[in-house]
């Protein structure tokens, strides 16, 4: 198996039943969505949508041999799920080319068709991100009003040093890279050396390179990248490093599915390994500037998609000391552009329909009127994001 062509995605929706699906069964479901053609040479459906900028085209394919449930992004499916899939011959195979202006929209839509023609999907396999979804999985995101983030468009991996066995020398670290975003106009990003202690803060540091890039196609391209105030990236092509100095080009596992263009992602200072100062910063909470216009709105559409379930939560668990509930919200600055907002994250104390009353935890930058500590009630006209800090880890808007 070799990778897909740059800028074409494929997702496989499973099918869970041994006769094959009915290609004129697959134009019936499409017929409300947008123009369907039938491709007889190809044996294919060609579905042109008014909002999509290239069609999408539809087909069934056998599988052989089927794709199996121990992958493990099925670790979380259910029995019945990981049976079928096991069992599965057949595959309703879709295939776009992203517009790389709002690749997050056009995924959700491609999300939505293969819920549309495989109903009972067990499954939905993604192979430019290696990515395997759990039929429950792919039916709530394709379900939502508001397409997903970023990170969904891609797949972070980390090979561990010795293969995580604990006898690598101190010194070496693991190798951390992206797969899928080359089909959204980007070059797969890659760290180095990375601590296995930041490993989270490495994936936090690709994800917000990912979401200002997606805005900002030139991105890796010109100067040095600040995510982190005070510690500036640079992005540098992966055949200018030599291998005498960068173990991950020597790793056994870099095959064919880690070709193509690749940047590597290091300190200005440095120039090789992972951007490590960077990195701690993210883990001490230094505030991350990743969020462009584009993103800031979706993701304050999500939250107020959200919501209910954050309610429902805060007044269940709001006495429990193991839960603390947070909100962000985006206020005009006073100096700066007249339209600039500066995103601030509250704790909140009381919930009542539209606002919230909370406690200010940022120190405001560009907000005279605010201090951190403050304690006042907030409109939820201006809320940008929101998490939940409970005992088995955090829930935000796009766990939902």
């Amino acid at each position: 198996m070799h990778p897909l062509p740059d800028r074409l995605t494929m997702l496989r929706a499973v099918w869970p039943w041994r006769e094959p699906p009915i290609l004129d069964f697959m134009r019936r479901q499409l017929a409300d969505r947008g123009r369907v053609d039938l491709d007889d040479r190809e044996q294919r459906l060609v579905l042109r949508l008014p909002d999509m900028s290239a069609p999408v085209h539809v087909r069934i394919e056998r599988t052989d041999p089927p794709v199996r449930d121990v992958h493990p992004d099925m670790l979380s499916a259910s029995t019945l799920e990981r049976r079928r899939l096991a069992r599965s011959r057949w595959h309703v195979v879709l295939e776009h080319e992203l517009d790389p202006r709002d690749p997050t929209r056009a995924f959700h839509v491609l999300m939505q068709l293969a819920v549309l023609l495989s109903p009972d999907l067990p499954a939905l396999y993604d192979p430019a991100a290696l990515a395997l979804r759990p039929g429950a999985v792919a039916r709530r995101m394709a379900a939502r009003r508001v397409p997903p983030p970023p990170p969904a468009l891609y797949r972070l991996h980390a090979v561990l040093p010795d293969g995580g066995s604990g006898t690598a020398k101190p010194e070496a670290g693991a190798w951390v890279h992206t797969h899928g975003l080359m089909r959204i106009g980007l070059p797969e990003l890659e760290l180095h050396q990375v601590p296995v202690a930041l490993l989270d803060e490495a994936f936090e540091l690709v994800a917000a390179i990912v979401t200002r890039g997606i805005e900002d196609a030139g991105l890796l391209e010109g100067p040095p990248i600040e995510v982190v105030r005070g510690h500036p990236l640079a992005s540098r092509r992966l055949e200018a490093l030599g291998p005498d100095c960068v173990p991950a080009l020597r790793s056994p596992e870099r095959g064919v599915w880690h070709q193509g263009t690749r940047r590597v992602i290091v300190s200005v200072e440095r120039g090789v390994g992972a951007p490590v100062a960077c990195l701690e910063a993210i883990g001490e909470g230094a505030v991350m500037r990743g969020t462009g216009e584009r993103e800031a709105a979706r993701m304050s559409d999500r939250a107020r998609e959200g919501w209910p379930e954050f309610g429902m939560s805060f007044v269940r668990h709001r006495e429990d000391d193991a839960y603390r509930f947070m909100v962000r919200l985006a206020y005009r600055v006073d100096r700066g552009a007249p339209d600039e907002r500066e995103h601030l994250w509250f704790e909140v104390l009381e919930i009542a329909p539209g606002r919230v009353r909370a406690r200010l935890l940022d120190e405001p930058v560009a907000i005279l009127r605010m201090r951190a500590g403050d304690v006042d009630w907030h409109e939820l006209d201006a809320m940008s994001d929101w998490t939940v800090h409970q005992p088995d880890g955090a829930l935000r808007p796009h766990d939902l």
